[in-house]
């Protein structure tokens, strides 16, 4: 078996390439781990939407043997207040929120509402990148929230309000949906695990949790244990 888990920052999976001894690739710039029947890589994407399709397709292409599953991880901010903070969650639908137009009255529209794109063009759902967990092969359960995926994290009530009514959805990243855009693409399976580091507010730091955030999903590759799968 051959895993990719895709993170942002090498912060929020520090202890989880600390707990087992990865080495690092300079020519693909993934850091893994393999034995007799798996090997495990680790890419650190970047930050947002952009850097994490390019880097991610670039290494996907580049590979010559294709991923069983990719496994998106990271930290995120939490709309829905019934998800306690450093709770770890699996994301079943995702999309991209802000890849919209703002019209003259201030109302938001995507690009699928506007018409620019068809809302159910492979591999879209009404505009939403739907995704069935696989946890249940590898006899773990978490529970499922929906997402959007944003090019700014919300910190501003004016905006959050907005964002909040439009979409419904329980919480937001910057790289989720283009994680799931590109295996989708490429045919992969793929995962997406978030931990709850803050609530979407006014931003005020002193409230967030991202140190226990960042513990428990770390706690959660651990226990995964991809090694024996």
């Amino acid at each position: 078996m051959r895993f990719l888990i895709v993170v942002a920052t090498k912060f929020e999976i520090d202890l989880f390439l600390k707990h087992i001894d990865f080495q690092y690739d300079v020519e693909n710039k993934v850091y893994f781990f393999e034995n007799k029947k798996t090997r495990i890589e680790v890419l650190i994407a970047g930050i947002g939407i952009a850097f994490t399709v390019f880097n991610l397709s670039k290494l996907i292409f580049l590979s010559k043997q294709k991923y069983d599953w990719v496994l998106n991880v990271g930290i995120a901010g939490s709309f829905n207040r019934q998800l306690p903070l450093a709770m770890v969650v699996n994301v079943v639908e995702d999309q991209f929120a802000d890849l919209a137009i703002e019209q003259a009255n201030g109302k938001l529209q995507t690009i699928f509402e506007t018409n620019f794109v068809n809302s159910n063009e492979f591999p879209f759902e009404d505009g939403k990148l739907k995704n069935d967990s696989l946890f249940a092969i590898l006899n773990f359960e978490l529970t499922d929230v929906e997402a959007i995926t944003v090019n700014t994290a919300h910190g501003f009530e004016q905006s959050i309000q907005t964002f909040s009514k439009k979409f419904s959805a329980d919480i937001e990243s910057m790289e989720g949906a283009a994680v799931f855009y590109v295996c989708k693409k490429e045919k992969i399976k793929v995962m997406q695990v978030r931990s709850v580091s803050n609530y979407v507010e006014t931003r005020n730091i002193s409230n967030w949790k991202i140190k226990e955030a960042v513990y428990n999903l770390n706690k959660f590759l651990i226990d995964l244990r991809l090694l024996e799968s």
